[in-house]
Parts: structure tokens; C-alpha cells; sequence
């Protein structure tokens, strides 16, 4: 009787695990790969949007140290540089919480540093950090100084390699 039980049991738990599995392959189906700027269908794409030129984004570059970032404001405050016409603005840093990306560009606006963080339309969960070009130096050093538990920074001139490391590609 007790061979019957655990038998039942047994196909019982292999029926479910072959349902979860079914639906999970659903699911990742359902997913649609788009730009997270323009909503652009990216499955051909590797590294940029060909549509809005932005880099691809699918996942979150590695969480900065809100407490830090907290605890150690610049003494004064300094005036960001007004860009020059011929700069655009790259995304150096992809925060998973409004929270890091807020910190990220109070603390690069009171260093000098002009930026922007936004939303992605089609990427609700991520927070885009964004700085002019001329700034990218400055920038970089900032981001290494708050990164935690890793010393690669992204450097946004390469796209493809940035890609390749950052977004797992």
C-alpha cells in the first residue's frame, strides 16, 4: 500500500515538473525583444538599435553603494559645464531602483557632471543614467569610486564591447 502511495506520488510530482517546464517555454516565448527607447523589434539586433541608434538593453549593470553615495557628499557644489553642440548624450550607467539613478545623478550634477536619468518606455524596470560625452572621463572615475564588489566600469565609447560585457550578450 505504501509503494502504491509513494508511487502515485512520484508521477504526480513528474506530471507537475512537465507542466511548470511547458509553461515556463510558453512564457519566454510570449516575451518580445524590443528596444526599451522606441519599442523597435530588436531580434535581429546585437548591439544597438537600428532604429533610434541607443544601446540594446537586457539587463542592469551591477548596483552601485547607495550608502556611500549617501554618506559622502561633495563639499561644494559645482556647476555642470553647459555640452558642447556636437555632443550627445550616452548612457553610462542602467540602475535597476529609481533610488540609484537618483543618487547617481545628484552626485554627478554637484561634481560638475551635466546628466539625465529617464525611464525606458519599453523597460519600466530599469532607470537610465545618462551624461554628454565630454564628460566621460569624469563620469567613469565617479561610477568606479560607488561601484561594489567590482572594478570593471563600462566604458560607453566601445558600444560593442560595452555590450558584450555589461549586457551579456
Amino acid at each position: 500500500m505504501l509503494a502504491i502511495l509513494a508511487y502515485v506520488v512520484l508521477v504526480g510530482i513528474d506530471h507537475f515538473r512537465q507542466w511548470k517546464r511547458k509553461q515556463q517555454e510558453t512564457d519566454l516565448r510570449a516575451i518580445k525583444f524590443v528596444c526599451a527607447y522606441c519599442g523597435y523589434d530588436l531580434e535581429a539586433s546585437r548591439e544597438r538599435c537600428p532604429e533610434c541608434g541607443r544601446p540594446i538593453l537586457l539587463h542592469p549593470d551591477p548596483e552601485l553603494n547607495l550608502q556611500e553615495m549617501r554618506e559622502n557628499p561633495p563639499a561644494d557644489a559645482v556647476t555642470p559645464r553647459r555640452p558642447l553642440a556636437n555632443e550627445e548624450l550616452i548612457t553610462i550607467h542602467v540602475a535597476r531602483s529609481h533610488v540609484e539613478a537618483n543618487l547617481l545623478y545628484r552626485q554627478m550634477q554637484f561634481r560638475g557632471i551635466a546628466c539625465t536619468y529617464e525611464r525606458p518606455e519599453f523597460r519600466p524596470d530599469f532607470y537610465c543614467v545618462r551624461i554628454y560625452s565630454g564628460d566621460r572621463e569624469d563620469a567613469l572615475a565617479l561610477l568606479e569610486r560607488f561601484r561594489q564588489g567590482t572594478t570593471m566600469v563600462p566604458d560607453p565609447k566601445e558600444v560593442p564591447e560595452v555590450a558584450a560585457k555589461t549586457f551579456r550578450l
